[in-house]
């Protein structure tokens, strides 16, 4: 537990983002660093630290710390990932039982200088392929592959990426009933403000021919200086589940008035727990999507 406990201790007073396999550390001040990222694992680390312990003697971390290049703190049940560049997100995993998915409300997608060789080598370490799909409309053209990480949970990566030579987080990705209505409270949330589609790239659309409710099929956010994480949110089916295997974890210096002011933009309470570090509250977005403030 004292392990643990200064693994949680880190990720708060590091800030940055930090991707965590359910964990009680929280970070996260609103209109600064991007929210914490909790994943769910029903093996948690052990699966992914396991594959890699087998085949390079690395201890935690697991695939999501291979794949994006990061060095690891910890072992089997709690670890912590670093990008030791300096520049991406915090990587935090624990284990905890998550309800089996397929379709998952929030996913990720990791943005790539070669998507072929980063699909290959991301099968490599564990990652099954589910599909590569191409997206065209007008001038608009996009290829990703979907893809699920060793316990299940789906990602896509996305490239040719030109601004880093490396992986990267670019995206946190909402299936959602109203994307721009759910992006203006996180918006609200977070202090980021939301994405302007420009007028030129709206006319190109329409002169393809898209059909005009698609044109309010996505909405996203993202810090006033441009970095990554966004949040997206696309107008997609998700499926039901008891325990959403990722959501994300919010700070704030006022755990209490903070729930008051984003209750008072739409969002509900479900409860209040204590863990080995710090008291926090659950709570679900105007779509049902749990996320905790601490």
């Amino acid at each position: 537990h004292a392990r643990r406990r200064r693994i949680a201790r880190a990720a708060t007073e590091t800030g940055g983002e930090v991707v965590a396999a359910e964990t009680a550390a929280r970070t996260l001040e609103r209109g600064g660093a991007p929210p914490l990222i909790r994943f769910v694992g029903s093996a948690g680390v052990a699966a992914g630290a396991r594959h890699l312990r087998l085949r390079r003697s690395r201890a935690g971390g697991g695939f999501w710390a291979e794949l994006l290049g990061y060095t690891v703190e910890g072992g089997a049940d709690c670890a912590l990932a670093s990008d030791p560049k300096g520049e991406g997100s915090k990587l935090l995993f624990n284990r905890m039982a998550k309800s089996p998915t397929i379709e998952l409300p929030i996913h990720l997608d990791v943005n790539v200088p070669d998507r072929e060789a980063e699909v290959e080598r991301a099968r490599g370490l564990g990652a099954h392929l589910v599909a590569t799909k191409t997206h065209a409309i007008g001038e608009l053209e996009e290829t990703f592959t979907v893809m699920r990480d060793p316990e299940g949970n789906g990602f896509c990566v996305q490239g040719p990426e030109s601004r880093r030579p490396y992986p990267y987080i670019g995206n946190v990705t909402f299936s959602s009933a109203e994307p721009e209505r759910l992006a203006t409270f996180w918006s609200r949330a977070l202090g980021w403000p939301e994405e302007d589609v420009g007028e030129d790239f709206l006319q190109m659309l329409r002169e393809a021919g898209l059909d005009p409710a698609e044109l309010h099929a996505y909405g996203s956010i993202r810090k006033a200086d441009g970095s990554r994480p966004r949040l997206l949110f696309q107008r997609r089916q998700k499926s039901p589940t008891d325990s959403i295997p990722i959501h994300l974890d919010l700070r704030a210096d006022d755990r209490e008035a903070e729930i008051e002011r984003l209750t008072g933009i739409g969002a509900t309470i479900a409860e209040t727990k204590t863990g080995d570090a710090v008291t926090f509250t659950v709570l679900r977005d105007p779509e049902g999507n749990p996320f905790c403030v601490a």
